[in-house]
């Protein structure tokens, strides 16, 4: 086959359109209402954990396609079109994503999101919870991990501080539900036209898990505060015009305790828990030697464990 990419080739002769990607090759068929995800990037993730990924996407839209929460599920599969490549195929949903809806109508959506939200994560959590105790070995067995780097002495502290934030939020918050977990602005769209009546919806269901509920909105809460960092090389350009989403998060905050009874401990222990990657960065560097990069996740964890973060989106009461 000739041609500077076949597969667009391959699948350009099944009808679809490419829409981009990164972490996996997106198309689209237009006559057919249907997305199709492959597997093909360079990313480092192993397949097994790509595929992994897809299946607990269809896990996710048994439970939540038919409410209108997510787009449904069609298929998942390990070889498309004998091309080689894990893939998942799903509905269509017409929209804006809501990084462009909310780049042209700030205010809009500073009024909206947080009750599409609400919305979404009531019946989110009318699913019955689960156990989350593996959740909570996992996370003591990477910071186990930790403490056999030969630069433990330049992160103890960080680690300490991540470490009681798990053990203290294991006993508040025994159990879970199936979250989305990676929940930002680029993961949700605002259907049709995305305008004042536009509902909500989330997409890319890949990194789905049982989790805490005040780790889905610890990882809301980093984007909020700092959206470039969280987000893909090839997107940080746009996602740079938007600035710590200040109105946002304090019309948000509130009925996080008062909807969800999450307080403002949870979230302080839950951004710690999500800052164990953070951690992970600072050691790389170190080893690698990259004194630059060691200094900048220094930096960051130390407002984080500080409480300096928190000033600029103060946590609820």
């Amino acid at each position: 086959m000739t041609g500077a990419d076949p597969l667009a080739e391959l699948l350009g002769q099944r009808g679809f359109v490419p829409l981009g990607g990164l972490s996996n090759r997106v198309f689209l068929h237009r006559a057919r209402g249907e997305v199709l995800k492959l597997a093909v990037s360079e990313d480092p993730i192993p397949f097994p954990y790509r595929i992994a990924g897809f299946r607990a996407c269809r896990e996710a839209s048994d439970l939540y396609a038919l409410k209108g929460l997510m787009p449904e599920v069609l298929e998942v599969g390990e070889d498309f079109a004998r091309a080689g490549y894990p893939y998942l195929r799903e509905r269509f949903i017409p929209g804006r994503v809501l990084t462009a809806a909310y780049l042209d109508n700030p205010a809009l959506w500073e009024r909206r999101l947080p009750d599409e939200i609400v919305r979404i994560y009531r019946a989110l959590l009318a699913s019955p919870p689960r156990d989350l105790a593996t959740f909570w070995d996992e996370r003591i067995e990477a910071l186990d991990e930790l403490r056999r780097s030969p630069h433990f002495s330049r992160f103890g502290d960080f680690h300490a501080a991540c470490r009681d934030g798990v053990l203290s939020l294991r006993e508040r918050r025994p159990t879970g539900y199936r979250l989305h977990g990676d929940l930002q602005f680029g993961n949700l769209i605002a259907t049709g036209d995305g305008g004042s009546d536009a509902r909500v919806m989330l997409l890319d269901w890949e990194l789905t898990a049982v989790l805490p509920l005040a780790l889905e909105f610890a990882h809301f809460y980093a984007f909020l505060h700092d959206p470039v960092p969280q987000v893909e090389d090839h997107l940080k350009q746009e996602y740079a015009r938007i600035r710590p989403l200040r109105r946002l998060w304090a019309a948000l905050a509130p009925r996080l305790r008062s909807e969800f009874g999450l307080r403002g401990d949870d979230l302080r222990d839950a951004i710690l828990v999500h800052r164990i990657g953070w951690i992970f960065s600072l050691d790389r560097a170190l080893r690698a030697g990259r004194d630059d990069d060691a200094a900048y996740w220094e930096r960051k964890l130390r407002q984080v464990v500080n409480g300096e973060s928190f000033r600029l989106l103060p946590l609820p009461e």
